[in-house]
């Protein structure tokens, strides 16, 4: 059975908690790219951390998982699909990719959406 540990001091990446990436390289909320540790090292690791770390089942968190996109990748795409002239979509999903937001009921677009700088 492998083991992930998990970092509760490391802070969260939104809702997302971090847990000791591959090789010692710092902390990762994608659990694909977490260290996985046999049962007695990761919690003898996580005794000896004073609690700053869980050692978890990965299979009963991978259970708990949900796929996500990291805006950070998804912009170049945005600005592939702008530079060919599509319509971006928002990647916030607050408007329709044209940097304003409908807020009245006569469907004008009165607010400017966090997506666009330049609205």
């Amino acid at each position: 059975m492998k083991y992930i540990l998990w970092n509760k001091e490391a802070g969260y990446v939104g809702n997302n908690i971090m847990f000791w990436r591959k090789k010692g390289h710092g902390y990762t909320c994608d659990m694909d790219d977490a260290e996985l540790f046999d049962e007695a090292y990761a919690k003898k690791y996580a005794e000896d951390s004073y609690k700053k770390f869980v050692a978890l089942k990965f299979d009963d968190v991978e259970k708990l998982a949900r796929r996500e996109v990291d805006i950070q990748k998804l912009r170049p795409y945005l600005d592939k699909l702008k530079q060919e002239g599509q319509p971006a979509p928002c990647p916030l999903g607050k408007c329709d990719g044209s940097g304003k937001i409908k807020v009245d009921h006569e469907g004008d677009w009165v607010m400017k959406c966090d997506c666009k700088e330049d609205v």
